[in-house]
Parts: structure tokens; C-alpha cells; sequence
């Protein structure tokens, strides 16, 4: 059984004043356990092991993984597989079988690990605890004490991307008590763990365990691995779609960088290095929230130490297409594009320029027409209405107008210093504005509504091509 599972008496689950070390336990070391005041029993809490808990169709998809192995069936199974695995520990407590190797270095001792595992006992078919049915990734720090000391030299012995089996004896597991009523007295335990991924802590409680004035003693190689660990742990919260979390992780590596005392240039290149990663990590983060105004500050600080960047520009130009900046959203864009031209995801990101413009002009057009149009929906007699329609065609704007306008319009089309042209509407009759918005359409030119209420006015813009 996992440090997960609970300390069970009577289906009764109770909340401690302090944590307990797995391995005192193991050892029928004396431990006394005080209960934390005021604590309810919280039957919510309590965790249900019956297999019947757990979707049935995924259980059968975590049976016992029968395999092949000596047919003397007068010999226990685990004893049978322990002849095709590897001692770990050198006296049989640990064995182990790679059934999919890892890859990169070995693991970190003081690392917080990722994992998934199931958890069998001998004569049994269905795991006891599993992490795939409760659908929930392990996560722990090795060598703390979190998990029994079995599991933590399993999971030592692994690297990122492994999945193998192990044998794990009593003594390294829950001893002559076991864990009723699901572990009996002397069991032997088989679990298969797959190492999702880890990050690397050593050295990093000893930096939050010191003064302000140590901190500032340290030299900048351990600063560096201190925020180098946060960044990690950061990932693994974007991997999992804890973007807050991993905002969280991005920020602090990055004010651990910024009072970084440097004594050299390699060291300053060394922090603005780490920095445009952090900052760019935290423009992703945002722009995932939708949190835009956020991502375009994130995308400044990158922008100030490396603004010929790629990926600094294409975040940039990102993060002001969603804040509908469209014009400077392209500007970054195009730049990033004249240094990558082949980069998929940016010709990607053009393209939905591309289409947020359309469409948000589209949509600024037809508002412009409702905002000056006539209005709608007003129900009166109908001899009255019909002598206002007659009025209305009667009222036309002068031809000395419609030349003004034509001529202001041509000159704004012609002119390629200027890019709009303001038209003042709240003195203008419903002709003279129908008469603006027939011009600005025979002169491709697009008419765009600003403002609201008794503010709002014209801009006459010229077409992007």
C-alpha cells in the first residue's frame, strides 16, 4: 500500500496534529499519534478500497499481469518471477524487471518525482492500490520519508520514462504487521511504477532555510540551480494544465534571478538566458488563461533582452492579435516571419491575423451601419409612417456635400502619409451619413464606428492589402 492510503480503524479515517515516517512504523518503533483539536470526522475523506469503488472495465484493464515463468507450480508465484529480475538491493528486499527502459540521466536523490503504479498482492488478481483507477499521477520527494522504504528505492533506481516491476519483501515494505485490512502480516508486494518524470530539488530547502544576507552570499551556479528547479517543477505544472501553478513557479525562479548578484559577463549572459526562457514561459501560461494583458508584459521583459528573438516576436505578435491589436500584432509577426520563414506555427498564427482582421471589420462595418441607420422595430400609424417615408425621400444631402465628402475620400485614398480620416457624425443627418458610407464603399474604403453613445464618431480608414 502507497503513502496514500490512510491509517484505517474501524472505517474510521482522523486527521493528525503532525505527519508520521512510514519507516517508524515498519520497525514497530514507539510513535505517539496526536489527533489535531477540533477535527470532525470527514467521511468524504476516507479512501475506499474495495475494488467495487473503482470503474470495473478499468480494473480489468489493471489485472494481475500473469506471465510467463517456471511451471513448477509447487513454488509460490513471486518466488518463480523473482528468478528473471535484478537485486537491487543486494539481499533480495528490492527485485526488479525492466519491462520499457528510460532514457536521459539518473535519477536525483532529493528529486520530486511523477509516477504511476499498480500494487498486487501475491493471490490476487485485482490491485490493492492503484494510481491509474484513482486516476491521480504520485507525486513525492525521494528519500523524505512520503512513501515506505521499498517504493523509494524502487523509484530511485529508475529513469524518466521507465516502466518496470518490482518485488518488494516485508522488510522493506510493511513488515511482520502489514497494513489491515488490505496488506496481511509479512506480505511481499509487487508493484509496476512508471516514472512520468522528475525534478531535480538537491540544494534547494537549503536556499529557503537561510537568511536574506546567506541568499545574498550564495554564488550565482547555485542560484542558478535553485531557479533552474523551480522552472522544472513549473513545467510539470504546464504538462498537467495547472497553467496558475506553473505561473507560480515562473515568477518566483525569475525574482530568484533577478537578485542574482553577477561578478562577471558569463554570468549575466548565463541569468538572460534563463530569464527570456522564464519570461516566455510565463507569455505561454498567460496567453493559455487568457490572460492578455499579462502575457504582453511577460512578452516586454523578454523583448528587452533579446528583441531579434523568433519566439519573442511571434508571442508578441500572439498576445496582441488577442488583445485585438491588430496592427501591432502584425508588425511582430512579420518580423518573426523574415527570420523564420518556414516555421509552421507562425505561418499559422498569420493566417488567424488574417481572419481575426477580416472578421472584426466585418463585424465593425455592420455596427457602423446599425449605429446611423434609420431605426427599426417602432410600431406607429400607418398614415404617419407613410409620410415620413415621403419625407424621407424628399430629404437628400446637397450635391455640394456629397462633392465634399468625394473629395475628402479621394484625397485620403490618394495620400499615403495618412492611413484614416475622422468624419464628425453628431451633427449630420441620416442622408448626409448614408451619403459617407456610399462613398467609402465606392472608393474601397472601410468605415469604422469608435466611441459609444453621444462620443461615438466616424474613421474612415484606407483597406490593408
Amino acid at each position: 500500500m502507497s503513502a496514500d492510503l490512510q491509517l484505517e480503524a474501524d472505517n474510521m479515517a482522523v486527521r493528525l496534529q503532525e505527519g508520521i515516517d512510514l519507516n517508524d512504523l515498519r520497525e514497530s518503533k514507539d510513535v505517539i499519534l496526536s489527533l489535531a483539536e477540533n477535527q470532525e470526522q470527514d467521511e468524504s475523506r476516507d479512501l475506499q478500497l474495495d475494488n467495487d469503488y473503482f470503474d470495473p472495465e478499468d480494473v480489468l484493464q489493471n489485472v494481475f499481469p500473469m506471465e510467463e515463468c517456471d511451471s513448477d507450480e509447487s513454488e509460490p508465484f513471486f518466488v518463480r518471477m523473482a528468478r528473471n529480475m535484478l537485486d537491487v538491493t543486494g539481499d533480495g528486499g528490492v527485485m526488479k524487471k525492466i519491462l520499457t527502459p528510460g532514457v536521459g540521466s539518473e535519477i536525483d536523490p532529493d528529486a520530486l518525482v511523477r509516477v504511476h503504479y499498480n500494487a498486487y498482492l501475491e493471490d490476487a488478481i485485482e490491485p490493492f492500490d492503484s494510481s491509474r483507477l484513482r486516476k491521480t499521477i504520485k507525486k513525492f520527494r525521494l528519500n523524505k520519508g512520503e512513501v515506505f522504504t521499498g517504493f523509494n528505492v524502487a523509484v530511485s533506481s529508475m529513469k524518466k520514462g521507465e516502466l518496470s516491476r518490482f518485488l518488494i519483501k516485508p522488510e522493506y515494505a510493511f513488515g511482520a504487521m502489514g497494513c489491515p485490512p488490505r496488506i496481511p502480516a509479512d506480505a511481499t508486494l509487487m508493484y509496476e511504477i512508471q516514472l512520468l518524470s522528475f525534478v531535480e530539488k538537491e540544494g534547494v530547502d537549503d536556499y529557503y532555510s537561510m537568511t536574506d544576507e546567506e541568499r545574498r552570499q550564495l554564488p550565482f551556479s547555485k542560484l542558478r540551480q535553485v531557479a533552474h528547479s523551480e522552472k522544472q517543477e513549473g513545467n510539470e505544472y504546464y504538462h498537467c494544465n495547472n497553467f496558475r501553478k506553473a505561473v507560480g513557479k515562473y515568477q518566483l525562479a525569475v525574482r530568484i534571478m533577478e537578485d542574482a548578484h553577477l561578478k562577471d559577463y558569463k554570468e549575466q549572459q548565463e541569468q538572460r538566458k534563463l530569464l527570456l526562457k522564464l519570461y516566455l514561459n510565463l507569455a505561454l501560461c498567460c496567453e493559455k488563461m487568457g490572460e492578455v494583458r499579462r502575457a504582453l508584459h511577460n512578452c516586454a521583459s523578454a523583448y528587452r533582452l533579446d528583441p531579434k528573438n523568433a519566439k519573442v516576436l511571434y508571442h508578441y505578435g500572439k498576445s496582441y492579435r488577442m488583445d485585438k491589436n491588430f496592427k501591432m500584432a502584425r508588425q511582430f509577426l512579420e518580423r518573426a516571419q523574415k527570420l523564420q520563414p518556414n516555421d509552421s506555427k507562425l505561418n499559422k498564427e498569420i493566417q488567424e491575423l488574417n481572419k481575426f482582421e477580416r472578421q472584426f471589420a466585418e463585424i465593425e462595418r455592420e455596427t457602423c451601419r446599425r449605429m446611423f441607420s434609420q431605426p427599426t422595430g417602432i410600431t406607429e400609424d400607418p398614415a404617419v409612417e407613410e409620410a415620413k417615408k415621403k419625407a424621407r425621400k424628399k430629404e437628400e444631402c446637397s450635391p455640394d456635400f456629397r462633392k465634399s465628402v468625394y473629395q475628402k475620400l479621394s484625397e485620403l485614398k490618394e495620400d499615403s502619409s495618412i492611413d484614416e480620416l475622422p468624419m464628425t457624425t453628431c451633427q449630420l443627418s441620416q442622408p448626409e451619413i448614408a451619403c459617407i458610407l456610399e462613398i467609402a464603399e465606392e472608393l474601397d474604403l472601410d468605415p469604422v464606428l469608435r466611441g459609444t453613445g453621444q462620443s461615438s464618431h466616424m474613421v474612415v480608414k484606407k483597406k490593408k492589402s
